[in-house]
């Protein structure tokens, strides 16, 4: 059996502990360092990788998935991809636009609830939701002041055209108008000072019934009643206004 040499044992002990020791320290260098000459930007970004191995296999895997087609991924890479892109979690994480909307209308809470879940149910990011609902609310804006600018010419025209039939006779034309729509109450009121009762020739025609009518009546507000008929009403006095009499054979 040969001898060993105990000194020569105790070397050779240390010298293979020195060289685990040293091949650990390298190791644990080599996973935490191995980038150590890369510029300080890059190496944050690549600190978080224990070796150029690690690297490799996430670029690879990055590479893979960003080659995919968003039709090709799995519902579940879907979701991931599109919630980095910035979908919320839930519909009130969306952020709605502050357009200013027209004097007299006012924002719809309920309108922008809806909005929100329509929207997330798209699977639309932050900012698509936003600029659409920006687009809209303007668009909309546009459409609600154009509507009321046409209106206001209308009513213009219509006024104009009002004038150049009557001419210096406009105003008190137009309040023997008034007094006789008051004679059908308020409700008829409303409804010709709505829309119809502004039409040239609706005024043209409620001024010719105002003629046929007795001042006092359209004054008063009420219709009297006559004395001496079959059946109640009131009578027209067509002499005032012969061309509307009936024709007699």
């Amino acid at each position: 059996m040969a001898e060993v040499d105990p000194a020569a044992a105790i070397v050779t002990e240390g010298k293979s502990d020195d060289n685990h020791g040293a091949k650990a320290e390298v190791n644990q260098q080599g996973a935490s360092d191995w980038a150590k000459d890369f510029d300080e930007g890059l190496r944050k970004r690549v600190e978080k990788f224990k070796t150029p191995a690690d690297l490799a296999k996430s670029y690879v895997e990055l590479e893979t998935y960003s080659s995919k087609s968003f039709q090709d991924m799995t519902p579940e890479q879907k979701e991931k991809y599109i919630k980095r892109l910035g979908l919320p979690e839930s519909p009130d994480g969306y952020e709605l636009s502050t357009v200013s909307l027209p004097q007299g209308i006012e924002r719809s809470p309920k309108a922008d609830a809806e909005f929100k879940k329509l929207v997330h149910d798209m699977k639309l990011t932050k900012e698509q939701a936003k600029g659409i609902h920006e687009y809209s609310m303007r668009k909309f804006s546009e459409s609600v002041i154009a509507a009321r600018e046409a209106e206001k010419r209308q009513s213009e025209e219509k006024d104009n055209a009002l004038r150049t039939a009557w001419g210096a006779a406009l105003e008190a034309n137009n309040q023997s108008v008034e007094r006789l729509i008051r004679l059908g109450g308020d409700e008829f009121v409303q409804a010709m000072n709505s829309g119809p009762g502004k039409e040239p020739s609706i005024r043209k025609g409620l001024f010719e019934i105002s003629k046929l009518l007795a001042n006092e009546t359209l004054v008063s507000g009420r219709v009297e009643q006559p004395k001496s008929q079959a059946r109640p009403g009131f009578v027209v006095d067509f002499s005032k206004s012969p061309e509307l009499a009936p024709k007699t054979s």
